[in-house]
């Protein structure tokens, strides 16, 4: 066992964000989340994001795809963490509570990329939070 959550992501970004930090928590929101979740469960201030680009374009040859791996560390504070979990526990209700109704209706949206091929979009009705999810999901014959 790792002293440390380490999450293991695959990615087929063309380019590699810059390490500017900013940059990295767009390109990785989701990665981050799902890592800060578990080092929040886990008590954990230190964790690590492990990133493997597929084909990364090259910089020269701009026809030349390579594999390409990053390692990032990620601290939280305690503050952070208890934060995390708050806000854990605030979910998990609310998905108690859609379970008991039968009903999506005020849990928060999944990443929009989920939309497409999801069984339960016409039940779930994302376009009535988010217009612009109305056709993500092409009619399925």
């Amino acid at each position: 066992r790792l002293p440390y959550p380490l999450e293991f992501k695959t990615s087929r970004m063309r380019r590699m964000p810059e390490d500017v930090l900013a940059e990295l928590k767009k390109s990785y929101e989701s990665y981050l989340k799902q890592l800060c979740s578990y080092m929040a469960l886990m008590d954990n201030r230190k964790g690590a994001l492990l990133v493997l680009f597929l084909a990364v374009q090259g910089a020269v040859k701009k026809w030349q795809f390579k594999p390409a791996l990053r390692f990032y560390q990620v601290r939280m504070s305690p503050m952070e963490r208890k934060a995390k979990v708050q806000e854990l526990i605030a979910l998990a209700k609310k998905l108690t509570g859609a379970l008991k109704k039968k009903s999506p209706t005020g849990l928060p949206l999944c990443p929009e990329w989920l939309c497409r091929d999801c069984p339960y979009f016409k039940s779930c009705k994302p376009w009535l939070v988010e217009k612009k999810r109305r056709n993500i999901q092409k009619e399925k014959s």
